[in-house]
């Protein structure tokens, strides 16, 4: 009986700290959807490992959508993008432009963020020709090497451990499944061959010509930012990216590419190989914020 007492007093006590501390047992809770895939669910606000995490009306990690700000920009990536449970919403790449921008204008705009951890540019693409361009004066669709090679993700990983779609019983349960077992029994991504590859490339070439064309449907200016992985700083471009910036060239839309050392990005400015640190999110924001002011495009 003393052990199980034991036992119990423990377990109230891992749970209460994992949920106090750490946020478990309420994960951002995610919705499928068979045009877009899937995005995080409307209208939840929580915190995890310190972070505050927000989504509005329109699955975005931003605040509810201004009346009349004074500028609307639109930003569309993935996890870079987002920020992703180790970054607290203050610190992602729109809010901080946004911070910036508002400082600088002495006005009250917004710098939406449409994106998702995982998400390819079809799944972006998707998003946009599901819910539209907001009224915004400009795009800024983010884009990394991954994103060139990815297929479409799909609703089928809403209800994984990565993708929740309800809460979990117990914070515990939570740590338990999601970063202990999951991360020790997860298969390895399996290669696909050459021509896959190739064809991906193509589809999401593709996808940055549609969402191009949407944009210029639309009236709206579109730029794409180019984020580098860490161990891409330093290097150039590969064919396939070479492929990317002459179609933007084609079609007159700007970029910032993060490869050109004048942006200073740096290996340590990166928390792992895709993801920039909260330094690298306002190195990021500035070369965004420059390039704005330099073209007047807000």
């Amino acid at each position: 009986m003393t052990v199980l007492m034991a036992f119990m007093v423990l377990a109230v006590a891992a749970e209460f700290s994992l949920r106090s501390l750490f946020g478990l047992g309420s994960p951002s809770l995610a919705v499928a959807d068979p045009d877009v895939g899937y995005y995080f669910a409307a209208n939840q606000s929580l915190r995890r490992f310190g972070n505050t995490i927000a989504y509005n009306e329109y699955h975005m990690r931003s605040e509810p959508l201004k009346a009349n700000p004074s500028y609307r920009i639109l930003m569309v990536g993935d996890s870079v993008t987002n920020g992703g449970a180790l970054t607290d919403q203050k610190d992602t790449i729109p809010e901080i432009l946004e911070q910036k921008l508002n400082e600088r204008m002495g006005s009250e705009g917004e710098v939406l963020s449409a994106s998702a951890g995982n998400w390819g540019l079809e799944n972006e693409c998707q998003y946009l020709r599901k819910f539209g361009t907001f009224n915004a004066s400009l795009i800024i669709l983010q884009v990394d090497r991954n994103d060139l090679y990815e297929a479409k993700a799909g609703s089928d990983v809403v209800g994984t451990e990565d993708f929740p779609a309800v809460n979990p019983p117990a914070a515990i349960s939570e740590f338990l499944g999601r970063y202990v077992f999951h991360r020790v029994f997860q298969e390895a991504p399996k290669e696909s061959g050459a021509g896959v590859y190739q064809s991906r490339v193509l589809a999401n070439i593709d996808c940055v010509r549609g969402i191009a064309s949407l944009a210029k449907e639309k009236n709206v200016t579109l730029m794409v930012l180019f984020v580098p992985g860490r161990e891409e700083i330093g290097g150039g471009r590969n064919p396939e990216e070479n492929r990317l910036f002459l179609l933007l060239e084609e079609n007159n839309v700007s970029y910032v590419d993060l490869l050109d050392t004048k942006y200073g990005l740096q290996k340590n400015e990166f928390r792992d190989q895709w993801h920039p640190s909260v330094q690298g999110n306002q190195r990021i924001a500035q070369a965004l914020y420059d390039t704005l002011l330099a073209s007047k495009n807000v």
